[in-house]
């Protein structure tokens, strides 16, 4: 009797014991699958960051599983690239498909519409095993500052405030880069830049040409109120030297889109 109740209380235990375990296990199991703050996420979103201390932009991941905390760190420098020469991912040397480099070898392409695409493993989103989308959240009541537009490239509507690069033609020909501001949103902004541009000739391209570079003045003025913002609806170039005979450009390119939102 002693033995058979002894066997019967062992097997109680075990099974006991076996049930503890599973439990632990399933709790481990679960605490391990819980994402922690910078891990890994695959296609998600990582919130949203301020760039350039003006604009918001919602983060999502659309290849690979880069972490928030990288994706995070990378779009709040948007703007601000390891790396300022243009370079290209695709043939058509349009301005959507020049890149800038950032810290650990990301990538991130030009502002377009709204949206820019960051990505790492590869010169091009296409082949690049990490990937994440940065697009502006619109602010429907009045934005502040005085800001000034980009050139729009590819229907595009990009918008800055004392920015220290944009491009001036879409195609990558031509960027002013190195800008200093002085009395930015007062009347009359103006900057020290300098305009880098390719020496195009018959026998190169944009992504071949040699570059030139001249020193340049911006003049920024007449603020007016364009969509949700006041903006400089009059943007100057001042060359040091004539290139070429010119002396100021003055182009429309560089003017606000009032008819699309802002």
């Amino acid at each position: 009797m002693s033995d058979r109740r002894v066997g019967r209380g062992a097997a109680w235990v075990s099974l006991q014991l076996l049930a503890i375990a599973a439990l632990l296990g399933f709790a481990a199991g679960a605490a391990a699958g819980r994402a922690p703050t910078g891990s890994p996420r695959a296609q998600g979103s990582c919130g949203s960051v301020v760039v350039q201390g003006v604009l918001r932009y919602r983060l999502t991941i659309t290849r690979g599983t880069p972490s928030c905390e990288a994706v995070r760190r990378i779009a709040q420098r948007y703007g601000h690239p390891k790396s300022k020469n243009p370079r290209f991912f695709c043939s058509s040397h349009a301005y959507e498909c020049e890149y800038s480099i950032y810290p650990s070898g990301w990538r991130c392409g030009g502002l377009f519409q709204g949206y820019f695409q960051c990505w790492h493993g590869a010169d091009s989103p296409l082949k690049a095993s990490e990937v994440f989308q940065g697009s502006e959240v619109r602010v429907r009541s009045g934005v502040g500052g005085v800001w000034m537009a980009g050139p729009g490239c590819g229907g595009g509507y990009e918008w800055f405030r004392h920015p220290e690069a944009f491009p001036y033609f879409c195609d990558g020909s031509a960027v002013l880069e190195k800008a200093r501001w002085r009395d930015w949103g007062a009347p009359k902004a103006t900057a020290q830049a300098v305009l880098n541009e390719a020496a195009l000739n018959s026998h190169n391209n944009v992504a071949t040409a040699p570059r030139r570079r001249t020193n340049v003045t911006i003049v920024a003025s007449r603020i007016e109120l364009c969509g949700y913002r006041h903006v400089y609806t009059r943007i100057v170039i001042k060359l040091a030297e004539p290139v070429k005979g010119i002396k100021k450009l003055e182009e429309a390119e560089l003017l606000p889109k009032c008819s699309a939102p802002a």
